[in-house]
């Protein structure tokens, strides 16, 4: 039903919410000033989620994003393939060594990748 619509629409009590359900419309919206201030509901949220990168006002996250946009540069990572790949296969290897266990946390191999993977 809504695979060729762009936008949908639910209601959370008596307030529509607007769904961005395909890129192009996510591509609109964002490319516009006017919708980069949070709503009421995203205060009512706040306290949840508290304030991230993502989650932070436009005025804070203008200029944190201006920092971080040359480190996705597609240059920037395909210098870095290597030790991406070599990280994440340390880490199918670590996680293979899990898979006799019923449970396994994956906080510590994750977060061991992670910091291996930014440090180089």
């Amino acid at each position: 039903m809504y695979r060729e619509k762009k936008l949908g629409c639910i209601w959370f009590t008596y307030v529509p919410l607007v769904l961005l359900l395909k890129p192009e419309a996510v591509k609109e919206a964002l490319k516009e000033n006017k919708f980069t201030e949070k709503s009421w509901l995203y205060h009512v949220v706040f306290p949840l989620t508290g304030s991230s990168f993502f989650l932070s006002p436009f005025s804070k996250w203008k200029p944190r994003r201006k920092l971080l946009t040359p480190c996705f540069h597609s240059d920037m990572l395909r210098d870095h393939l290597s030790v991406f790949n070599e990280q994440s296969q340390k880490l199918m290897k670590s996680l293979q060594s899990e898979t006799t266990e019923e449970f396994t946390f994956i906080d510590d191999p994750i977060s061991i990748c992670t910091l291996n993977t930014i440090c180089g």
